[in-house]
């Protein structure tokens, strides 16, 4: 979506109208999460102990029923374990900040102005930061050299400079790391990702194009040579300002060959494990835009050219030269950078981290689509709410999730609503059932080409963004909204019809999307690539499994009524939830006390760290009947936020896909109960699913009070 089309689940980035602590740290807590490059453990978005202790204790003895009771504590027992990596992850603390000043405060562009507000924010700690660049979009980096400020400090310290009257935010520079990279020393020559039966279905859309004309920027680590890819390579650049985690002993530069994001332990902080080097970038490069030449693997848009943007070295990458790396992809001119001549119509980025969308992500995820770029992020591999995650939950990209060679969503990834679509990914547990793709055989730095099998968002994300390469090739002047929404509507449903967790709107659809983005015209004849894998195998250690993901069951017919006028039955909840199905049954009900009517309600959420609540309720809705769907919404936050953090949504299936038919959020708080209608007029005639359902995020909780549901007939 473009970023003057507010998705409706996706928190937005907006300025509040003061200065904005981005990131505050909790109390004495790193309240960033990792998502840990490959040989190190992976952590999901963490909380703050003290606030989640709190906000738990305090639903915990709402509850009735002992098996709740005990479900809520092992969950908060889980959570709490996941913090404890991070802290380990981030013991030494932050070092680099970076700070937006307000355009209004006068003379707040000065250096001297800066010097000033950083002197009185750091005196308390002997801070002499150095300024090191100003971003893309305005920001500016400060480093505070061997000095490092940890959980409360860094908090503190970050409220003082937020203080500032010319300072705008404050937010650590944050890592960034690959999402989901698990190799395997299998390899076998199956593609099933383009033309398997659960695969984007290539084929179909290689009768329009093959992707020429199209570029594809890749956020990565970089690039190595390869005989699959050097011929549709274009010059890049290299964004990492750090040397120690370049590993080519300099910083930024225009050479963007990976060198290796190779580490010994401890490197990447206090209990992390060494790893060999990923060759993260090249692998996604190949899957979108590897060459059709009769051997090794093909791209998704075997036509397309690729301009590689390092932003990814050694333990990760930094928040701001990632920011630098997007926008200049787009066209955006960089201090002291040549800019990109041949700015790209699709910018693949298979990375993140913890934490809401902070603004340094969000202005330059603006700025490329307000030049006409497509920003394709991966959803995450912690099999957890992506709504935790950046740059996932950003305005105005396509997040897309994972799914493996059935057509089922992939047991480490991400889901919830931000997901957009979902997208092969792999599970290399299987034989072949990886995504294979080009690779090194160096442990360190490059050595020979070579082919491997990986799964993770990562590799599902490349496929979308080599699909709106061939897009944009037979139709150059999409845009980035137009582009999502064709996606979303040309997409089919994944196996087993819908995921009840959120993966998007379903499978993506290579051949559709192409033919609608084409305007349906019939093809032209086209030579499709006849690709011959001859992978070389690469030894790898085999990673850990991942635990097994128990099954969420798919919707079933609830009772059909009759021609009645009111459809829903026990829309009020006065009999629990009797006709209902849901995820949550033994929590929807803990909280008898704030019923509209009657004495009782359904309440979603409330527990102050991701969860997704849903309530099915399925009906027969008779032609000609104009129905309409009403409920009463109460909303309780704690969210001291002047934007969206969590979410309330109304959807319908209908046998095909899901449609958000009304969303609402914690800016609704306070207002008591409200009445909302829905006309569903357009489902007549059909036997349909309505859910609704909440989403919510870390830190703060947020509870969705629903009652006296109707659906009413003329």
């Amino acid at each position: 979506m473009t970023p003057s089309t507010p998705h409706p689940h996706r928190a937005q980035a907006r300025s509040a109208p003061r200065a904005r602590l981005i990131g505050a740290l909790g109390a004495g807590v790193a309240s960033l999460a990792l998502a840990i490059p490959p040989a190190m453990a992976q952590a999901t978005p963490a909380v703050a102990k003290n606030e989640t202790s709190a906000q738990a204790q305090s639903f915990l003895t709402k509850k009735t029923d002992k098996q709740s009771h005990k479900e809520a504590l092992e969950a908060q027992k889980q959570l709490q374990a996941k913090q404890e990596m991070v802290e380990k992850l981030n013991a030494d603390g932050y070092d680099r900040f970076i700070v937006t000043y307000k355009k209004s405060e006068r003379g707040a562009s000065k250096a001297t102005t800066r010097a000033k507000a950083w002197q009185k924010a750091g005196k308390a700690y002997g801070l002499k930061a150095k300024e090191l660049r100003k971003t893309a979009i305005g920001s500016h980096v400060f480093d505070l050299g061997k000095k490092r400020l940890k959980g409360k400090q860094a908090d503190d310290f970050m409220k003082k400079l937020a203080a500032d009257p010319a300072v705008e935010s404050v937010e650590p520079d944050l890592r960034m790391y690959p999402t989901g990279l698990n190799p395997r020393d299998q390899y076998w020559q199956n593609l099933w990702g383009l033309n398997g039966n659960w695969g984007i279905k290539a084929q179909d859309a290689w009768q329009y194009t093959q992707g020429r004309g199209a570029v594809v920027a890749v956020l990565d680590t970089g690039i190595t040579r390869h005989p699959d890819l050097d011929a549709n390579v274009l010059p890049g650049y290299d964004f990492i300002s750090d040397p120690r985690s370049s590993n080519d002993g300099n910083g930024r530069d225009n050479d963007p060959l990976d060198s290796g994001d190779f580490s010994g332990p401890g490197e990447c902080g206090p209990g992390s494990r060494g790893s060999n080097s990923s060759w993260h970038g090249t692998h996604v490069a190949g899957t979108i835009a590897a060459v059709a030449d009769s051997q090794g693997v093909v791209g998704v848009a075997p036509q397309a050219k690729i301009v590689p943007v390092r932003v990814l070295g050694k333990c990760g990458g930094r928040l701001s030269d990632i920011a630098d790396g997007l926008a200049w992809a787009a066209g955006a001119d960089i201090p002291g950078v040549p800019r990109n001549q041949n700015p790209a119509d699709v910018i693949n980025m298979s990375l993140g981290g913890g934490g809401y969308c902070q603004p340094v992500y969000q202005n330059a995820i603006n700025f490329a689509t307000s030049r006409g770029a497509t920003v394709v992020v991966a959803a995450g591999n912690e099999s957890s709410n992506a709504a935790g995650v950046q740059p996932a939950n950003c305005q105005g990209v396509v997040t897309v999730g994972a799914t493996n060679a059935n057509g089922t969503p992939s047991y480490y990834s991400n889901f919830g609503n931000v997901v957009d679509i979902s997208a092969p990914g792999g599970d290399t547990r299987t034989r072949g059932g990886g995504i294979l793709s080009t690779v090194n055989t160096g442990r360190t730095y490059p050595a020979g080409a070579s082919y491997a099998e990986y799964q993770g968002t990562s590799m599902a994300t490349p496929h979308v963004a080599g699909i709106v390469a061939l897009m944009k090739s037979v139709n150059p002047n999409m845009t980035a909204a137009q582009v999502e929404q064709t996606l979303k509507d040309t997409s089919r449903a994944v196996n087993g019809g819908y995921c009840a967790r959120g993966c998007g709107v379903g499978l993506v659809d290579a051949g559709r999307a192409v033919r609608a983005a084409a305007g349906n015209r019939a093809p032209s004849p086209q030579p499709n690539p006849t690709p011959k894998p001859t992978p070389t195998p690469k030894p790898t250690p085999e990673p850990t499994p991942k635990p097994t993901p128990e099954p969420t069951p798919e919707p079933t017919p609830g009772p059909t009524p009759g021609p009645e006028r009111q459809l829903i039955v026990n829309g009020g909840f006065e009999n629990g939830l009797a006709s209902w199905r849901t995820n949550a049954r033994d929590t929807l009900l803990r909280d008898r006390n704030h019923a509209r009517s009657g004495n009782a309600s359904a309440s979603f959420n409330g527990w102050a760290y991701p969860t997704i609540y849903n309530l099915d309720q399925t009906v027969t809705i008779p032609k000609g009947s104009n129905a309409v769907l009403s409920y009463w919404l109460k909303v309780r936050s704690d969210e001291p936020f002047p934007y969206v953090r969590d979410q309330f949504a109304v959807l319908v299936w209908d046998g095909y896909r899901w449609t958000t038919l009304k969303t609402h959020s914690n800016l609704e708080k306070g207002r008591g109960y409200q009445q909302h209608k829905v006309d569903l007029s357009k489902f007549e005639g059909k036997t349909v699913t309505v859910r609704f359902l909440g989403n919510e995020g870390n830190y703060y909780s947020t509870i969705f009070n629903l009652d006296d549901v109707q659906l009413n007939t003329k």
